[in-house]
């Protein structure tokens, strides 16, 4: 994949920022180190963006059962009387998870926000930056940047990508769109003066939603997964549990963990204020609030990387070459979402018939013939379990 490439920063000796880890696997810092030297902040981003975040599918079926049993209650008489009483319950079919996140073939593919998009860039409102200054993006441009967001996370396009370049499926453009660097961003961070701000590096599939916090100095380095048609995959497992004759309430959902990197300014004491005394603080006065969510991190599925005529002939498989319209040659790294379907499609099946519930997340198919049984003399290579 061709990709813009910011040079490392030089070498000096590795300063140990103290973090914590959250439940979801989040990790956050309010060093004031952090707060103070963009290049102390620049690497902490990168270090802790080397490690992908954790990427799932969740499939869950329920249906409601009524309950009826008898209670005894006194009237207004005074008397015991026997009623029914009629309550609802759910219950669970199934609910299992799957691990997408292990097929990651490449990443973090560094990228920021165009100067034209809407993104927070130091302020508690969403601001582009145009050929006369910065100003607050209108309800249009906010409207048109959220859908585009949902359209592309759904098709599995990486964030770079914007509306205009659509017909390059897969991102062979530039990926550091911003006219600052992710390096200068982390300076403009560390020179504010506000009070409560945060700097936020964010794993995050466009899908899900944004989540506001309650501290001011704030700055987001989003870290996207594409390469997937995410919308495709969910219809395919939609239809293969309906296939089963299911006929209860089917969910199936994408959850992202292990996806934010956030420093913040300030200490514990932040967190004791009152609410609305921070909210007010933070959206009105100067020296309030501040958010930057201008840059990332993305993580492949699969992508398509230049390649040589030498890597064409030691090629076995024709289908993972392509020939772009100026003729250069890319071939297809990681596996295809069908691959991937057709690999767990019986495991999703009999996970539904067998009502598998259960908190440990699949890693590989249930129906995959152990290598000692492989190691047999005569038993066809690749066969699997009917």
């Amino acid at each position: 994949m061709l990709q813009e490439v910011e040079a490392p920063p030089p070498e000096f000796a590795p300063y140990e920022a103290e973090h914590s880890v959250l439940g979801d696997g989040s990790i956050v810092s309010r060093d004031p180190h952090l707060n103070e030297d963009g290049e102390a902040l620049y690497r902490f981003l990168l270090s802790h963006a080397s490690t992908p975040p954790k990427y799932i599918v969740h499939c869950k079926g329920t249906h409601e059962e009524e309950r009826r049993k008898q209670v005894k209650k006194k009237n207004e008489k005074g008397e015991e009387e026997t009623k029914e009483e009629v309550t609802k319950e759910t219950v669970i079919d199934f609910d299992f998870r799957i691990d997408i996140g292990q097929h990651i073939v490449a990443g973090p593919i560094h990228w920021s926000v165009a100067d034209h998009e809407p993104a927070y860039r130091g302020d508690m409102f969403e601001e582009v930056d145009g050929r006369l200054g910065r100003r607050e993006a209108s309800g249009q441009e906010l409207k048109n940047a959220h859908d585009w967001k949902e359209r592309r996370s759904a098709r599995g396009l990486p964030p770079w990508q914007d509306a205009s370049s659509v017909h390059d499926p897969d991102g062979h453009t530039a990926t550091l769109r911003s006219s600052r660097t992710i390096r200068e961003w982390a300076d403009d961070y560390c020179s504010s003066t506000k009070s409560f701000k945060e700097f936020v590096y964010e794993k995050v599939c466009y899908s899900q939603a944004r989540n506001y916090h309650l501290h001011t100095k704030l700055i987001f380095f989003s870290q996207a997964i594409y390469g997937w048609n995410f919308e495709g995959i969910e219809a395919a497992i939609r239809s293969i549990i309906l296939a089963t004759h299911y006929t209860g309430k089917l969910s199936v959902d994408y959850e992202l963990t292990s996806s934010k990197i956030c420093v913040r300014s300030g200490g514990f004491w932040t967190e004791t204020l009152l609410m609305p005394f921070v909210w007010l603080y933070k959206k009105f006065h100067p020296q309030g609030g501040g958010r930057w969510e201008v840059c990332g991190g993305a993580y492949a599925l699969k992508y398509w990387q230049h390649c040589s005529q030498t890597d064409i002939d030691g090629d076995a498989m024709p289908s993972h070459i392509i020939t772009a319209p100026d003729g250069v040659q890319y071939k297809l790294l990681g596996m295809r979402e069908g691959e991937w379907f057709r690999l767990f499609e019986g495991t999703i099946r009999r996970s539904v018939i067998m009502k598998r519930k259960s908190d440990k997340v699949i890693i590989d198919p249930d129906d995959q013939v152990p290598r000692s049984v492989l190691a047999l003399d005569g038993y066809p290579a690749g066969r699997r379990i009917p």
